[in-house]
């Protein structure tokens, strides 16, 4: 398949996880009319089988499939892709060494802010994070070089905070 740009500029165009990838046009039929019309409006020639595809959402029957980060006691569940999204990482050099305990137990205890790890994850399932305001932005790019997300430092650097204005 070809690569196609991705409409924001700061958003990944393929996704790193190919075994995962989903036919979103197949999957959910009744979004090609909202996929054509988006792509339209933004004056495009954006291919609805080409756009980039958001990770499988984190439901399953099998608890193997998932690797558990408990940030200062709080639980967050991570599928194999979401550790992979911006390897290497952190949680890639953990749980994916076999010399690791955290290999075989999937599960890593952290103590850093679960509210900016919430935001961290969300990065690693491939969506956009946008800091709410200066200190928010300080602390996910203290985080990401923490968790080494080089990605997520980039698209950071490339964020500037402007404040709302209020009309007068």
């Amino acid at each position: 398949s070809s690569s196609i740009q991705s409409p924001h500029p700061l958003i990944p165009s393929r996704w790193t996880c190919a075994r995962h990838r989903l036919s979103t046009a197949a999957q959910y039929p009744h979004s090609t009319n909202i996929l054509a019309r988006h792509a339209s409006s933004v004056n495009t020639t954006m291919s609805i089988h080409a756009a980039p595809r958001p990770l499988p959402p984190l439901t399953t029957s099998d608890p193997q499939s998932f690797y558990t980060v408990v940030v200062s006691g709080e639980s967050f569940p991570l599928t194999l892709c979401a550790i992979q999204y911006d390897t290497p990482n952190f949680f890639s050099e953990i749980f994916l060494n076999p010399n690791r305990e955290e290999s075989s137990t999937r599960t890593m205890y952290i103590n850093r802010n679960p509210d900016v790890f919430r935001d961290i994850v969300k990065h690693m399932q491939g969506y956009y994070v946008a800091a709410k305001d200066e200190v928010h932005l300080e602390n996910l790019v203290i985080d990401a070089h923490f968790y080494k997300l080089k990605r997520l430092i980039e698209n950071l650097r490339q964020t500037m905070y402007v404040p709302p204005t209020s009309l007068s």
